[in-house]
């Protein structure tokens, strides 16, 4: 199929979820490594079709291309459900990010101290990503959109590529706890 007439077909299918849940906002088609996502500076969706279509491809189940961008669809209203939080995170945000900035991840991931800011930020958005997922599941069931296998699957495709970031991270900062409590003895 042409990639602009995908493009427009994605666009008609985010639009019309948007409309059943009346939950309307801009809709905006970004080259982006994400499928999909919100900025809630904006109140706006934005959508890679390629990416989608890569990432419908990785599914471990096969679903149908569409509810899959109707799943996600109601995630990334899930999360403009929650945007005052997301507005309130913005000093938190703003200030790993400057740790971040002002310390290359080789530097922090040798110091506990400068790395508990990582799994800080992990956690920070864990808790968005399982609040815009109970939102997408709560529109879901009183609209009825997608079936619910397909909800589960996806959700928890989505949640794994946090975890497994997370997971890295966690680890390497239980070591850096021992390498502390337990000096290497010479």
């Amino acid at each position: 199929m042409n990639r602009r007439i995908l493009s427009k077909q994605i666009k008609g299918w985010i639009r019309e979820i948007m409309e059943t849940v009346q939950l309307p906002m801009p809709i905006k088609q970004r080259s982006t490594g994400v499928n999909m996502s919100y900025n809630f500076l904006d109140n706006l969706i934005s959508f890679n079709p390629t990416r989608l279509i890569h990432s419908h491809k990785e599914m471990c189940q096969s679903i149908p291309f569409r509810s899959f961008v109707q799943t996600l669809t109601l995630h990334e209203l899930g999360h403009s459900l929650d945007r005052d939080a997301l507005f309130a995170s913005i000093p938190k945000s703003y200030h790993i990010y400057q740790i971040k900035k002002a310390h290359p991840y080789s530097e922090r991931r040798k110091n506990m101290e400068l790395f508990q800011w990582d799994l800080e930020e992990h956690e920070m958005n864990y808790v968005f990503e399982e609040t815009a997922w109970l939102n997408a599941r709560t529109l879901n069931q009183i609209y009825q959109i997608v079936d619910w296998p397909i909800m589960e699957e996806v959700e928890w495709n989505s949640l794994l590529t946090y975890t497994a970031q997370y997971n890295r991270d966690l680890l390497i900062y239980h070591k850096l706890k021992v390498a502390i409590v337990e000096p290497i003895a010479i």
